[in-house]
């Protein structure tokens, strides 16, 4: 009787020495042919880490909680992403109905880029190798790998890969940088630079139904080589997996956190499976004993936590410069620390900045309780008519604070409609006061625009509409000027706030932003830095930031004397002046 394909694998596993095994699973298929290939990989498409178990003979091991994920979460996540997007491609060609969809529901943004911001040591190189092998031997599929050169892509990701198909006899040719399969499926590596700008089309390649880009040291990679990306992965069933130990926030990996479509992991060293238990589960991974030194060499004790200052605590015991310091105590990291073990970007110009880093991050990951008060809208508008300044519009409802939109170049009318159309929307959700606060340089027409807007007023018990000048008076004498004291008021607000979908724009804005100190009347004060100065710097404005401060800061500080409503207008509506 006739033996099965897979039995025929098993006796080759038994019989034939490891040496001679590739030639005879390649004989294996010439025998078989395509189709039992085929179905060897099926029940492993949707389950990656009994792939690695089964193929590659290795485990990918799992992480603690979702704070604490490992390679395991990682992987899992890029398998839900292909299965959420083939039910979207099914539903959208009528093959799915609504009532049949498991993994993804109509309206649902799939988060398919997956970024991994990793500490040394915890296996984000042996991950990226087992995802390219899953991939592609599981999907009619193209992969691409990139890394910052050549060279260091075939000492790492190609490497392992090596490693762990040689004598496997997985399917396509293999040789140092490539797995071949056919001109429509391959796995390969993709280097090359950018001269004469060319670098972006010279390294587009095959769309497949199915396409995994995997980006090593990803921090590294120049935008270009990202926007090469984007354009490949615009159609089929796309992954694209980044690792990194990041070391900037200026790049576009960093960039990449703030989009809907991203899904981030933070791996510390501290989580790792050998370092908790004290011991080696994991052969060449990351030992305790170099936490413990990396801990002396860039860690301080400190009395209790700090938002700001990324401080941690573990839930073991270390040894540092022979001290034995228990669960539990606090340590704050300098910058190599955070980079290294923590997997964490070190923030910029902390000591010439208004809002830590910390502390903005904190408020994008922080999650409403829904105890907040619905009474209460604060916007924020940061006007512009021409130029490349962008004008910005800022909410501030219930603890939570998002840009309901941005206004290029627009017309005065355009402003007040874009503002009234989104204020009233909040009549029925509770909203009793609304205080639009609108920066005094450019927004002069859109203020008297809404002032007068009788609908507005009506629709309100408290309707302000304030005229902001940024360099008028603080009200607190150690602050030079009034935009000034919105940035450091704005400070204490996003200790609590929820920022929602920040654009990527807005953390440079709200921390990198400079303050400086002058003196007037013998009195030394903050000062933020000029706008121009910003722009010079950064070159671009910080539209988003002055849209942001302007609808978080508190009320306070913008009490002027009130004027009565004229005649003809609600007197229930006051407004400042």
């Amino acid at each position: 009787m006739a033996v099965s394909y897979e039995e025929f694998i098993a006796l080759i596993n038994k019989r034939v020495p490891p040496h001679l095994r590739g030639a005879a699973y390649a004989h294996a298929l010439e025998i078989y042919g395509p189709k039992p290939q085929t179905e060897r990989f099926a029940s492993y498409k949707f389950n990656p880490t009994n792939y690695f178990k089964n193929f590659l003979g290795w485990s990918a091991w799992d992480g603690i909680d979702d704070e604490h994920p490992g390679q395991s979460e990682i992987i899992n996540a890029c398998s839900i992403a292909v299965e959420q997007q083939i039910e979207k491609r099914d539903f959208e060609k009528g093959i799915l109905q609504e009532h049949e969809l498991k993994y993804w529901k109509f309206g649902d943004t799939i988060k398919n880029w997956i970024r991994v911001e990793s500490g040394n040591g915890i296996g984000k190189t042996k991950l990226l190798s087992g995802a390219v092998q899953w991939f592609f031997d599981c999907f009619d599929s193209v992969v691409y790998t990139f890394h910052t050169n050549a060279t260091q892509d075939l000492v790492t990701t190609w490497a392992e890969i090596g490693q762990d198909r040689e004598g496997k006899g997985l399917p396509g040719k293999l040789n140092k940088t490539q797995i071949y399969l056919s001109p429509n499926r391959f796995a390969t590596t993709r280097t090359t630079s950018n001269a004469g700008g060319a670098g972006e089309e010279g390294i587009k390649g095959k769309h497949k139904p199915f396409l995994l880009f995997v980006v090593d040291e990803a921090d590294g990679i120049e935008d270009w080589k990202f926007k090469a990306i984007e354009t490949m992965a615009s159609g089929g069933v796309v992954i694209v997996l980044m690792t990194a130990n990041p070391r900037s926030r200026s790049s576009y990996f960093h960039k990449i956190k703030r989009f809907s479509y991203s899904k981030t992991f933070r791996i510390s060293s501290l989580y790792h499976p050998n370092v908790v238990q004290g011991r080696e589960v994991i052969a060449g991974a990351v030992m305790r004993d170099f936490i413990e030194k990396s801990i002396e060499n860039g860690c301080e004790v400190l009395d209790a936590h700090d938002e700001d200052l990324f401080t941690f605590e573990l839930p073991y015991a270390v040894k540092v410069a022979d001290i034995i310091h228990p669960a539990g105590t606090v340590f704050k990291p300098d910058a190599d620390f955070m980079t290294r073990i923590l997997g964490i970007a070190p923030p910029t110009l902390a000591d010439k900045t208004i809002i830590p880093t910390a502390r903005y991050e904190a408020a994008c990951e922080r999650k409403p309780t829904g105890l907040e008060s619905t009474d209460k809208l604060r916007i924020g508008v940061d006007a512009a008519r021409w130029g490349s300044d962008v004008g910005t519009v800022y909410f501030h409802w219930q603890n939570k604070i998002w840009r309901e939109c941005e206004l290029y170049q627009q017309e005065t009318y355009e402003y007040k409609d874009a503002i009234k159309a989104a204020v009233l929307k909040f009549v029925d959700k509770g909203v009793t006061s609304c205080h639009i606060r609108i920066d005094a340089g450019y927004g002069q027409g859109v203020i008297d625009m809404l002032r007068k807007d009788d609908e507005l007023i009506k629709a309100f018990h408290d309707f302000q509409v304030l005229e902001v000048p940024f360099g008028g008076s603080a009200n607190d004498n150690q602050y030079y000027n009034l935009v000034t004291e919105m940035y450091y008021q704005a400070a204490e607000t996003i200790k609590t706030l929820c920022v929602v979908n920040p654009p990527e724009s807005l953390e440079a804005d709200l921390c990198e932003r400079e303050y400086d100190w002058r003196n007037r009347s013998g009195v030394d004060q903050k000062i933020l830095e000029p706008k121009k100065d910003f722009k010079k710097r950064k070159h671009r404005s910080p539209d988003d930031g002055d849209g942001f401060v302007l609808a978080a800061a508190p009320d306070f500080i913008f009490q002027q004397k009130l004027t009565v409503a004229p005649m003809g207008i609600s007197k229930d509506s006051i407004w400042l002046t």
